[in-house]
């Protein structure tokens, strides 16, 4: 009976560990930052950190795109570069030779070899003329490959019919218009929260700079609070740079994706589309 009690409290602690572990996933925030710099080459820089620090993932382009993911500070791939690294000091440098340096004398073939390497190459092209496909089966197999994509072609046709056909339908149009709107909560949930971008836009014309600056700012309370524009005029260029900093919790981003696909019409197009 006692070690049946320790069986079932062992198995409790381990069913409470797990539920601790998933509503810690799902309520603690996930935290980003990540920094740009483009104008003749593109360097990025993004950082993710979950669980207070425990666990990171970073993303780097600054001179060979890097990325490593590290828990508790240990990167999970450090043994495998350590032994590539070993391999690479190991391995057998290549003997190279001076151009000042006089060529070995060539070595002349035997005529054994010589009459060798013959009758391989006669043996080839006689096994290559032997084992020719004929003209009436080429044909035929080209035939086959037309008639398989055709029937390709006319099996997509359909399915973009029904698809057309779906979407037409009321039902379908207001649980797409239902996905939008978790989409967009979602969108503005992740969006960061603190952002110095500064673009810098000169193109080789200035009246071309001046009517991009009208189109960029009838769209302006889209992008007001995270980027600012700098207009030039007198040369062309196109710069980039800043950071961007904000946070994301799991579980509301699962939630608004749960509500969606709640919805059997979403089902139906994604099961559609497979």
């Amino acid at each position: 009976m006692t070690v049946f009690l320790l069986i079932l409290k062992i198995i409790g602690c381990v069913i409470a560990f797990l539920l601790l572990l998933l509503v810690a996933v799902c309520t603690i925030p996930v935290f980003y930052r990540g920094s740009v710099d483009y104008d003749e080459s593109c360097r990025i820089n993004f950082r993710l950190r979950f669980f207070f620090g425990l666990l990171t993932a970073t993303f780097s382009t600054e001179k060979t795109q890097k990325f490593r993911i590290r828990i508790c500070g240990i990167p999970l791939r450090g043994k495998k570069r350590a032994k590539a690294r070993q391999k690479k000091k190991s391995a057998p440098e290549v003997e190279t030779r001076s151009p000042d340096a006089p060529a070995e004398p060539a070595k002349d073939k035997p005529a054994d070899t010589e009459t060798a390497d013959k009758a391989k190459k006669a043996g080839r092209s006689s096994d290559a003329a032997e084992t020719k496909e004929p003209f009436r089966d080429r044909l035929k197999r080209w035939k086959d490959s037309v008639k398989e994509k055709f029937r390709k072609c006319k099996t997509a046709a359909d399915k973009l019919r029904q698809l057309k056909a779906m979407l037409e339908e009321e039902e379908t149009a207001a649980a797409l218009r239902e996905t939008k709107a978790h989409t967009l909560k979602i969108l503005k949930h992740i969006r960061p929260r603190k952002s110095d971008l500064t673009l810098t836009v000169g193109l080789e014309d200035p009246a071309d700079t001046g009517f991009l600056m009208a189109a960029l700012s009838a769209v302006y309370p889209l992008y007001a609070d995270w980027v600012k524009i700098d207009a030039v005029f007198d040369r062309k260029i196109i710069r980039i740079k800043g950071s961007v900093r904000g946070h994301m919790v799991n579980a509301y981003a699962a939630w608004h994706v749960l509500l969606t696909l709640r919805n059997q019409r979403i089902r139906d197009i994604i099961n559609q589309n497979r």
